[in-house]
């Protein structure tokens, strides 16, 4: 868990910095263009692959290969994993090292994996299809030119979108919310379960939090829906489903806000602001480490988001290449530092965080009541 939430942090990052100058219609200055351009692999573009040779790069190949690749890879590894679950009863049909039941636990986790990597790209590129800009010769596709919106080609790939949008945008946190509702107790295990009021009298809830996590990872029933909850708090059992609301929010949605304006980057900025303080206010990472990088990389984004109205406002006027080279360099180093923090904390050992939280925030009195 430890290394897997820096993970979650840092690929919810890059995809949502990534994406901005294609969301916001909008050239960063050249060093943070450069650092963007590094950061593209994280939203599985087919920008990334030289395949102009092969079969010629569409929007409509990206529509596709976007938003189908990821359920037909996830496919091909059921197959792999009933494979071995076939090899297994083979082996040993009475007492199998893999069963029928295991087979089904790890292609749901599979599946919420791959749900969270390709959550945002998809999203954009479904949403990216009824995002069209009007000229004097016509209505054509913001994220592709060459599309013409009103060709009977583009209206059935809108009618394809629009079911995606249900699957990824709509669909993913509803699946998210679901799992977690229906395992709501057993991640978030009442505390009459773990301890008698006197108990519950001496401990503040910080310590209570620690208490049940260690009841739900003691759980072997949901162990396939810890990629859902176990970055979090107990109490927190519902914030994966707010974090895929919140990389929506900055990454895919602002496509269809007000698009190439500055009103659309001070609503982003806004709501940025806003998660900011939901961040600050509520805590809901089980680590110290987890929050100082979620915190720090909610930051970048927001300072990305002012830097990005200056560059919005300025337009290129005289006098303000000095600017925006300063612009560039501040940008890149707030955001690469986000990623180089990352790396250090997904190495950084952390075990006995939890106590080291209830000494800094309840005292010491209150974390010795933790070990009667």
């Amino acid at each position: 868990p430890h290394f897997r939430t820096k993970f979650k942090i840092l690929w919810s990052f890059c995809q949502i910095t990534s994406q901005l100058e294609s969301s916001l219609q909008l050239s960063f200055p050249t060093p943070f263009t450069i650092f963007l351009r590094i950061l593209s692999p994280f939203n599985l573009s087919l920008r990334l692959f030289r395949i102009g040779c092969l079969v010629r790069r569409t929007f409509q190949l990206e529509l596709f290969v976007v938003t189908l690749g990821p359920g037909v890879l996830w496919a091909l590894a059921v197959g792999a994993l009933w494979a071995r679950a076939e090899a297994a009863r083979r082996r040993n049909e009475s007492n199998p090292s893999y069963t029928k039941e295991d087979w089904k636990r790890d292609c749901f986790s599979l599946l919420l994996i791959i749900s969270f990597v390709v959550y945002a790209p998809a999203s954009k590129v479904a949403i990216e299809t009824f995002a069209c800009e009007t000229v004097e010769t016509g209505t054509f596709l913001s994220a592709d030119l060459s599309v013409d919106c009103t060709s009977t080609t583009h209206r059935w790939n809108m009618a394809y979108a629009a079911v995606m949008l249900l699957l990824y945008p709509f669909g993913v946190p509803a699946l998210y919310q679901w799992q977690l509702m229906t395992h709501r107790d057993r991640i978030n295990p009442p505390s009459h379960k773990l301890l008698d009021k006197g108990e519950k009298r001496l401990l503040r809830a910080r310590i209570l939090q620690q208490e049940k996590m260690a009841e739900r990872n003691e759980d072997p029933s949901i162990r396939y829906l810890a990629f859902l909850f176990d970055s979090y708090l107990p109490k927190f059992w519902w914030a994966e489903v707010a974090e895929a609301i919140r990389r929506l929010s900055l990454s895919s949605a602002p496509i269809l806000l007000m698009r190439s304006t500055t009103t659309q980057i001070i609503i982003l900025l806004l709501l940025s602001f806003l998660f900011n303080g939901a961040y600050a206010s509520l805590r809901p990472f089980a680590q110290l480490s987890d929050s100082t990088l979620a915190t720090t990389a909610q930051w970048a984004v927001t300072l990305t988001l002012i830097g990005a109205a200056y560059v919005r406002t300025s337009d290129g006027s005289d006098g303000d290449d000095a600017g925006a080279l300063v612009t560039g360099v501040l940008l890149l180093i707030i955001n690469a530092t986000v990623v180089v923090l990352g790396v250090v904390l997904a190495f950084w050992n952390g075990d006995g965080e939890a106590e080291e939280l209830a000494m800094r925030w309840f005292g010491a009195r209150d974390a010795i009541a933790s070990t009667l």
